[in-house]
């Protein structure tokens, strides 16, 4: 019976979530800024329709208290307006959006953790449909503001040179993912603090461009 947190901290669960925002950091190299905006608003819906079938089951279940289940589904509204705010076409938008969007996810993880208790079992399954949904969306929060970056980049010297390195870069990382998600155990802080160093080679990358 795994909580929210307890499940995005998971080696597991990390490693997909690299994964996630590799892929979304990939696309920002052929796809243009309208794509990324369409692709995030995908992501906005997804993640409220998950929350849509975790508030269905918060209501089914009759040994939830009133209150803690009151104070779910007042959490899941407020996110739900957040993920509703329109689209992000301009940077302090999607700024404003993520920063809204992140503290309503993290009040209702909080508001889930306290509320279902023992009663975990009963939503195991929703947890980490959530919790994928979530990690999605973070990627293309995260995305789109490398995308409004790189539309100014564009005009810069070695631009397309500095995306290959970029491609190679996550290809490179992403090979190191395929080769160590079957590691040990007890290797598992290892392999994490390397696959860290590699995403953190990906965005430095990133930054390059723009400098």
């Amino acid at each position: 019976m795994p909580t929210l947190d307890e499940i995005k901290k998971s080696l597991a669960i990390k490693i997909v979530a690299w994964k996630r925002q590799a892929s979304a950091l990939e696309a920002q190299l052929s796809q243009s800024k309208e794509n990324a905006i369409e692709n995030l608003e995908v992501q906005k819906k997804q993640l409220s329709e998950a929350l849509n079938k975790f508030r269905t089951r918060v209501e089914e279940t009759k040994a939830i208290a009133d209150e803690k289940r009151s104070k779910i589904q007042g959490q899941i509204e407020h996110l739900q307006v957040q993920l509703a705010l329109g689209k992000a076409e301009t940077r302090d938008a999607l700024e404003s959006q993520k920063k809204k969007i992140r503290e309503g996810i993290s009040s209702f993880e909080t508001t889930v953790d306290e509320g279902i208790g023992s009663l975990g079992e009963v939503f195991d399954e929703l947890k980490y449909v959530v919790v994928d949904k979530v990690h999605s969306l973070e990627a293309e929060l995260d995305a789109l503001g490398v995308r409004f970056d790189m539309e100014k980049a564009k005009k810069k010297e070695q631009y397309e040179e500095k995306k290959k390195d970029i491609a190679a870069k996550i290809q490179e990382f992403n090979n190191t993912l395929e080769e160590k998600k079957h590691a040990a155990q007890d290797k598992a802080a290892d392999l994490e603090s390397e696959v860290k160093e590699g995403f953190e080679r990906i965005r430095n990358a990133f930054k390059k461009m723009f400098s």
